[in-house]
């Protein structure tokens, strides 16, 4: 076995040499290039790899190319068997497999042609990390996989798998280096699977964690050269590598291709899911709700972005459950978890319909993914929304009781006619909602009398009447709260003056109303600068 440590220095992804028609391995060129690698001064080698063709191997010829490399090798450097795949289930399978042929340690890239969340990926890969008695470096390369393993996946793969040791990075970003560098520290090595990467990091500092898995033993020299910080040496060889590196990356899809054939992967392999694609990646809190439902429903029927995370209480009775199936819509990937780390992993925004008691543990979250929030929760308290007001200070936080857009010009509406009719009028709301609302009065109600307010400061807030009261107050603002069937918002502004009485009403008939306003919002939200907003930004935005 190896520590992070040993991975220095130049590793070589070994291709595949097969016989003259592609039935065969040519076991006698494998063992002359494996001969000449480490002659040649390679510090590790890599067989099974994405190089090597390993996807059109069968099981028994990877197991015969991994004993052969640890064989040939002889403890002189170490062997990184490739044993990744699109099934967790094979992955663990391959992996088990090579540590008992000696490997000294596997490398898993990510999964291929399904595309899962991020989320999915940090399950794929702890689930193969836990299952193995070794080992574990990660390969990352979204040009051929689809799909790009983030940094803070990266980072909590390593908090919950210890045995998760490097990461080849193939995404040619040196800041995405130097962050996992940042964050991970000397338990974690950085190495660079990109030519032109490498070639950065061996004329810095940088070198010194990270490796490189190249094509050939002619890079060997080199990097050993730039680890002692003597960049200069060795630069018209590696003049010559690069030249052959961009012959053979051609030649090497071709034979790929040649071998495919035989093992009938010739075929067309499109992403089948509706949801892949979309520009909103949504995560969302309190997903086992009516409205965390509806939303996930809305997001399938319309093609709205893609939910990537489903986030609910640590005793909901759904959780491990996967999203689609509990809403209705048949399985989307994406399962239900109390982990706030894992639920917002690659997300672009959180929409949150949870409670009260939940969102300062989900406005913390926030502020540590920095992801924008979108919330609807009503119920909140002075501490629930100090911590929006937190999280704000470094990402865009949209709360608002109500998700109707149709309310907030109810306000307005109100705003105007309190203004135009002044004192005279008496101002009471009315509120109806299904039996089954735990809070009162809603809050779409008190952000109704919020808005009266701001045309009547004058207005004391009260709820409700009992007993012996006496004559109304003239500056009263009562609210009152109905409750019963199956109601989903009716909400009326009363005005009441001399001769005339006016009534503005508001009623909700479905909770995709909700929906459809909640990831309206998230979308306008995405890209804003840290701070807090509400839908009367999103009108006036939108009017303007």
């Amino acid at each position: 076995m190896i520590s992070p440590t040993s991975l220095s220095g130049a590793f070589t992804a070994l291709v595949t040499p097969f016989s003259e028609d592609g039935s065969t391995i040519d076991f006698d060129a494998f063992d002359a290039l494996v001969e000449g690698q480490i002659a040649g001064g390679i510090t590790g080698l890599v067989p099974c790899g994405t190089t090597g063709e390993a996807a059109t191997l069968s099981d028994a010829e990877i197991k015969l190319v991994i004993e052969r490399t640890v064989r040939l090798a002889r403890g002189r450097v170490p062997v990184v068997a490739g044993t990744g795949s699109f099934s967790t289930q094979k992955t663990i399978q391959a992996s088990q497999a090579a540590f008992d042929a000696g490997a000294d340690a596997v490398m898993v890239v990510m999964p291929y042609y399904t595309r899962p969340t991020q989320a999915g990926l940090v399950e794929h890969v702890t689930r193969v990390a836990a299952a193995v008695k070794g080992p574990v470096v990660l390969y990352n390369i979204p040009a051929r996989t689809g799909v790009d393993l983030g940094a803070d996946a990266t980072e909590t793969i390593c908090l919950k798998s210890p045995n998760v040791i490097g990461i080849k990075d193939a995404t040619g970003n040196v800041l995405r280096c130097q962050e996992l560098v940042r964050r991970l520290g000397d338990r974690f090595v950085v190495m660079s699977g990109d030519d032109a990467l490498a070639e950065r990091g061996e004329r810095g500092h940088a070198a010194r964690r990270i490796g490189r898995l190249e094509r050939g033993a002619a890079r060997a020299p080199r990097a050993r050269a730039g680890l002692r910080g003597d960049v200069h040496r060795g630069e018209p060889r590696a003049r010559q590598v690069r030249a052959v590196a961009k012959r053979s990356g051609h030649a090497g899809r071709a034979s790929a291709a040649r071998r495919g054939e035989r093992h009938g992967a010739g075929q067309d392999r499109r992403d089948p899911s509706p949801l892949r694609g979309g520009a909103m990646r949504i995560a969302l809190h309190g997903a086992t709700g009516r409205m965390g439902q509806a939303i996930a429903r809305l997001v399938h029927e319309k093609r709205e972005g893609r939910i990537v995370g489903a986030i609910a209480a640590p005793d909901a009775p759904e959780q491990g459950s996967d999203l689609g199936e509990i809403a209705g819509i048949g399985h989307l990937g994406v399962s239900i978890t109390a982990d706030h780390a894992i639920g917002l992993l690659g997300a672009d925004v959180v929409i949150d319909f949870s409670t009260a008691g939940a969102i300062e543990m989900l406005a913390r979250a926030v502020k540590r993914a920095r992801v924008a929030l979108v919330s609807g929760t009503t119920g909140i308290d002075s501490s629930g929304a100090a911590a929006l007001s937190d999280a704000a200070e470094v990402a865009p936080v949209l709360w608002a009781p109500n998700m109707s857009l149709g309310i907030e010009a109810l306000a307005r509406m109100a705003r105007m006619a309190i203004a135009a009719l002044g004192d005279d009028y008496d101002v009471e709301i009315i509120e109806t909602h299904h039996r089954q609302k735990i809070d009162a009065p809603s809050g779409t109600a008190l952000r109704l009398a919020e808005a009266v307010r701001e045309a009547r400061p004058d207005l004391v807030l009260r709820h409700g009447r009992e007993g012996t009261t006496g004559a109304r107050k003239k500056n009263e603002l009562m609210v009152v709260a109905l409750r019963g069937g199956d109601v989903v918002g009716d909400h009326t502004i009363h005005l009441m003056g001399p001769s005339e009485r006016i009534e503005i009403t508001h009623r909700a008939t479905q909770r995709d109303l909700f929906a459809r306003g909640a990831l309206r919002a998230a979308a306008w939200l995405i890209g804003k600068k840290p701070g807090r907003y509400s839908l009367s930004d999103l009108l006036t935005d939108s009017a303007g």
